[in-house]
């Protein structure tokens, strides 16, 4: 996998029809909080994922900035991050037997799959809590049973076991588990907030040197980065609920080290921002108020994109077989850029694990009904300049026989 010739530059200017997600989630102790993570991803426009992008002209905006709280406690760690992502994780096939998770057998074939629903669920890992979820797997595999390809229609990034984070996330939670914060609710006595299957994405990233901002001078750090954030901006759920699974893992040459995972609240819980022009607030739905925002074209911004095509490009509405479940229509949602910002903790010589309910609140040093264990390594970063947004991902997609169609 190449590296993004731009991301020893600046940040690309966001699409004009594309999506951005700005991620902030805390882990909160007695109303102090001791953890803040965040992660933004950007979904290029539909009408122009149907042909790679090119950036030969200069950024003009930035996408908005997570928000990022630090507070100090004598006896609780401070961690401040920013990231961002969307994309993989585990490729094992007959994992093991337990209590299926409610995440495990959500998915099921259309008729455009090859693939049928007993491999799909084959892909599996164990949960912290010893019940089964879904992971990462292939667009496409070999089908035992045939000896054929087959299909499933949906892709969730990098594969994990490329990164190398993958042996510490393994043994840190078993793979990365889809839904295991989703699942944490019900036995914390919460109402279950249900997240299809297709919208888990995992991006990854080895050996990121850190770069101060402004100036992109090297401060002679390096992180390797992965996080799976569910974007569901392939569904009505985007609008209507705010609150999404988020797991980020990061360890760098300085000791810092995170690995975190929560049900993070993005933006407003009544409202999310117009993505195509950034500024006009759209009424929606969310459980509750979390930090960061949601830009997300509505209607309006498709009637801009798709009634007027530039030049030498077809509407999708002009050809027949553009038909956005289609593997050939532009709607496919495989074509993201993923952000990685700063991490910050302040926690030398303290614990390492701390154990939050599914929002990230309670912190506990102790385990409860319902709750994630979360890992913060006993070091402090305090001395860190602010460092710089660096963007990936934009020269990655699958190709075009692994057979990925809305919605994904």
């Amino acid at each position: 996998m190449r590296r993004d010739r731009h991301a020893t530059r600046r940040p690309l200017a966001p699409r004009r029809a594309g999506t951005i997600v700005a991620v902030a989630a805390l882990l909160v102790a007695g109303g102090t909080v001791i953890a803040t993570t965040a992660s933004a991803s950007h979904r290029t426009s539909p009408a122009r994922a149907r042909r790679p992008v090119h950036h030969h002209h200069p950024a003009t905006t930035r996408p908005a900035r997570p928000v990022t709280t630090t507070t100090r406690a004598a006896t609780q760690p401070t961690v401040t991050t920013r990231a961002t992502a969307t994309t993989g994780a585990t490729a094992t096939t007959g994992g093991p037997a337990g209590t299926a998770s409610h995440a495990l057998g959500l998915w099921t074939p259309t008729a455009r799959d090859t693939c049928s629903k007993a491999l799909h669920d084959s892909f599996r890992t164990t949960g912290p809590d010893g019940k089964v979820y879904p992971t990462w797997h292939p667009p496409a595999v070999t089908d035992p049973a045939t000896g054929r390809t087959c299909t499933f229609g949906h892709e969730h990034g990098l594969d994990p076991s490329g990164s190398r984070l993958w042996p510490w996330i393994q043994q840190l939670s078993g793979g990365l588990p889809f839904g295991f914060a989703n699942e944490r609710l019900l036995e914390a006595g919460t109402v279950h907030r249900h997240e299809d299957h297709v919208g888990h994405k995992v991006f990854w990233r080895n050996g990121v040197q850190l770069e101060t901002s402004p100036g992109r001078a090297r401060i002679g750090v390096s992180c390797d980065f992965l996080v799976k954030l569910h974007q569901c901006t392939h569904s009505p759920d985007a609008f209507t609920e705010n609150a999404h699974e988020l797991a980020y893992f990061v360890r760098c040459t300085d000791g810092t080290a995170l690995a975190a995972t929560v049900m993070s609240q993005i933006g407003s819980k009544g409202a999310f921002t117009r993505g195509c022009d950034k500024r006009t607030t759209v009424p929606s739905g969310g459980a509750a108020d979390g930090r960061g925002a949601r830009f997300i074209p509505d209607a309006t911004c498709a009637k801009g994109t798709m009634s007027a095509p530039s030049r030498g490009q077809a509407s999708a509405r002009a050809r027949p077989g553009w038909r956005s479940t289609t593997p050939r229509s532009p709607f496919t949602g495989d074509h993201r850029e993923v952000y990685f910002n700063q991490t910050g903790v302040t926690n030398a010589g303290g614990p390492t694990t701390w154990f939050t309910d599914p929002f990230g609140n309670k912190a506990s040093r102790t385990a409860f009904p319902g709750s994630i264990a979360q890992f913060v390594s006993a070091t402090s970063n305090a001395g860190r300049p602010t460092l710089e947004s660096q963007v990936f991902g934009a020269d990655i997609r699958p190709p075009a026989s692994a057979g990925v169609h809305a919605p994904n």
